[in-house]
């Protein structure tokens, strides 16, 4: 359980850009012998912790739960109407197969059916997770941890929407304006990448005193593995996604 806490916690600083985090880490890969907390931020915490109340911690976690527990809650539905509301429409009875998706069997399709497929499992995941972390029979530890998980998935979904968007208009354009529907396609991907722009600037600002303290080659093999980390953990659904619909074409 400690091990899980530990990692969840570990991906919560880097997938959500934690800034006390990446001082933290910045000061253990110099070496330094101080911690990244004043000594009056210390004792406030270590105060606070002696004097935990727990209805206090979920009040501050009711807020946010909340408005994620909204926002999967649209993911889902918008990807549950859009699967039976398939891009291209159904084939008449008196076809051969009729009533199956017009487009079934190209490569765009199987990718947008994984996609919305991920898009609603994760949201719903993202839900489930949500409804566990308010559970008071559940003890604080692993409400935290339901909570944590929530918010990845939640944010998962998101990506996994926007690919299923993606395809939908390409589906449905890619004939008639090729053009649009490739640009629809790398347009799409600029709202993921935005959630990592602050990222990149908080790593850009700290690349100079880890570059005096420890050197330029070692900065930049930390500094390119954090992004490379940040940017998988945003992408894989994406990744995986077109992976299946190429295995599933061939």
């Amino acid at each position: 359980m400690e091990i899980c806490v530990v990692w969840l916690h570990l991906l919560f600083f880097s997938f959500f850009q934690i800034s006390e985090a990446k001082i933290h880490f910045a000061l253990t890969v110099v070496n330094a012998r101080s911690g990244g907390s004043r000594r009056d931020h210390f004792e406030e915490n270590y105060t606070r912790q002696l004097k935990y109340d727990e209805t206090e911690q979920l009040e501050k976690a009711k807020e946010p739960t909340q408005t994620l527990c909204i926002g999967v809650a649209l993911v889902a539905t918008a990807t549950f109407t859009v699967t039976f509301a398939l891009p291209g429409g159904y084939k008449a009875d008196e076809h051969i197969n009729g009533g199956t998706p017009t487009l079934a069997g190209r490569y765009a399709f199987d990718a947008f059916i994984i996609a919305s497929t991920f898009s609603f499992v994760l949201s719903v995941m993202a839900m489930v997770g949500l409804m566990y972390s308010g559970y008071s029979i559940l003890n604080p530890q692993t409400r935290r941890i339901y909570l944590i998980a929530a918010l990845y998935l939640g944010s998962t979904s998101g990506t996994c929407f926007l690919t299923t968007f993606a395809l939908g208009l390409y589906m449905v354009l890619a004939r008639v304006a090729h053009k649009s529907a490739i640009a629809i396609c790398v347009i799409s991907p600029l709202a993921v990448i935005c959630k990592q722009m602050d990222l990149w600037l908080k790593w850009a600002l700290l690349a100079q005193p880890l570059c005096t303290r420890i050197g330029l080659t070692r900065t930049l093999v930390i500094v390119t593995t954090r992004i490379l980390f940040s940017l998988l953990m945003e992408f894989w659904p994406i990744i995986f996604i077109f992976v299946w619909a190429t295995y599933t074409s061939n």
